[in-house]
């Protein structure tokens, strides 16, 4: 069941600090400047203007870890890492940093250092908060290379901090239902919504945790809901798609499945529904494409090998 909730720390800049007024006028400036573009998602800009800042507070981990954090949203994978490090040379034991380059290596399907990252960063968390979102990504990690005892454990430790917090509800659903515990997985999924209603994971976990019991129509109904409410998620389509096509519209399926990766081109889950879809409908060959296209795309990173042994069982020649 996907996707995961993993927070990132708030990273809009809040200045109140220096003495010299026009030092603290420059640094006001840049902070209003940086919101703006992070807000506008311009985070290499953002990262540039952090490094401004940073200059004239040359002993601020925040602005460090701030900047790394951007570097790391713009995809500059080495400069983010290279600025983390240089921050965590400053200051070995300060949790956020672990929390938030822990976020970069999840990003980067580094799953093993994301989770040692989560990790050290427990040893010197203090904050509830903090702690609360270092179990909760340490979960998301573990469950993206199959540790899903480990990853109900770090949801349920994330809940005992806080209950209301609709992300780890979604990630004890996604725990339970891949144990096939469902009942509890449906709990904390209406848990979810009852939460936060525009939690765009309540209704496509849900859609997709009923396919997986096989209540089809339960499914669409849900997720019909889900594609109105959320119309650009491409998760809410791919899970549809496959549901039309069981319950006898394959056709259908195909389009709401081409729809999601027209929303997102890297999304291998949709590539994977596509070949299931193309196999039962008896055109091998495109079966076999998406196929493919899902293992270039990392599928078994996230879900195990079933696309290998597709291919294996398919699409080489005997």
């Amino acid at each position: 069941m996907k996707p995961f909730s993993i927070v990132w720390p708030v990273l809009l800049a809040i200045i109140s600090f220096c003495n010299n007024q026009l030092q603290a006028q420059s640094i006001e400036d840049l902070g209003d400047k940086v919101t703006a573009q992070m807000l506008k998602g311009q985070y290499a800009k953002a990262a540039s203007t952090f490094e401004k800042m940073i200059e004239i507070r040359p002993d601020s981990i925040s602005l460090r870890s701030r900047r790394a954090a951007c570097l790391c949203y713009a995809y500059k994978r080495d400069e983010s890492f290279e600025a983390f490090n240089d921050a965590l040379a400053i200051a070995p034991e300060n949790a956020q940093l672990f929390l938030q380059r822990g976020n970069c290596f999840h990003q980067y399907t580094m799953y093993d250092n994301a989770v040692q990252d989560f990790t050290e960063g427990l040893k010197h968390a203090r904050l509830d908060t903090i702690i609360k979102a270092l179990y909760l990504n340490r979960g998301a990690s573990k469950a993206s290379y199959m540790d899903v005892p480990g990853a109900l454990e770090d949801n349920l430790s994330a809940l005992k901090i806080d209950s209301a917090d609709a992300g780890i509800h979604n990630n004890l659903a996604i725990s339970y239902g891949d144990l096939k515990e469902f009942d509890k997985a449906e709990y904390h999924l209406r848990k979810v919504l009852e939460l936060d209603s525009v939690f765009p994971g309540g209704l496509m976990n849900l859609g997709f945790m009923y396919s997986e019991m096989k209540k089809y129509d339960k499914a669409l109904e849900i997720l019909n809901v889900a594609v109105s409410k959320f119309p650009d998620q491409p998760y809410a389509y791919s899970n549809r798609g496959l549901a039309k096509h069981i319950v006898g519209k394959s056709k259908d399926g195909i389009k709401d499945i081409e729809k999601s990766l027209k929303i997102d081109p890297s999304n291998s889950y949709a590539y994977r529904n596509l070949a299931i879809i193309y196999s039962a409908i008896g055109e091998t060959d495109e079966a076999c494409k998406n196929a493919i296209r899902a293992i270039e795309l990392n599928f078994s990173t996230n879900y195990g090998g079933e696309m290998e042994l597709f291919y294996k069982n398919n699409c080489t020649k005997k």
